[in-house]
């Protein structure tokens, strides 16, 4: 699905990898992305700790979710300082027009990662960051 994403949009340097993020953080994903995306994945404290590994310096996370947390936004953003991200702007979006409560929170890549992440598969939705 999301290979046929890529061509459809016709974009040449984007790719899916099938692989846990921890894993793949850990081989050749580390520090290789402009872009990290996910939609319904976890919540976004885990999304930002997944991601930050896999970004270079200058990267950005682009996470899809819905209706607005205080609490989750909370976490996350706790979480973004320990991983090296900066968190950004929430947008809201309406991608189709019945959509509700649709937002974009973006996190920037402001410091490397530290060498502790990413943490072995399953520990950061156990124990995530920032709670």
């Amino acid at each position: 699905m999301i290979e046929r994403l890529i061509v459809a949009a016709a974009v040449p340097n984007a790719r899916a990898v099938a692989a846990r993020a921890e894993i793949w953080a850990d081989r050749d994903g580390r520090d290789a992305y402009d872009l990290v995306t996910a939609r319904a994945v976890a919540g976004l404290a885990v999304l930002v700790e997944y991601a930050a590994p896999l970004l270079r310096l200058g990267g950005v996370l682009v996470a899809w979710r819905g209706r607005r947390e205080a609490d989750e936004e909370s976490a996350a953003d706790a979480a973004a300082a320990t991983v090296g991200l900066s968190p950004g702007s929430v947008i809201a979006v309406e991608p189709f027009p019945t959509a509700r409560d649709r937002h974009l929170h973006v996190f920037a890549k402001v410091s490397a990662t530290p060498v502790a992440f990413p943490r072995r598969p399953g520990r950061a939705a156990k124990r995530p960051l920032g709670h």
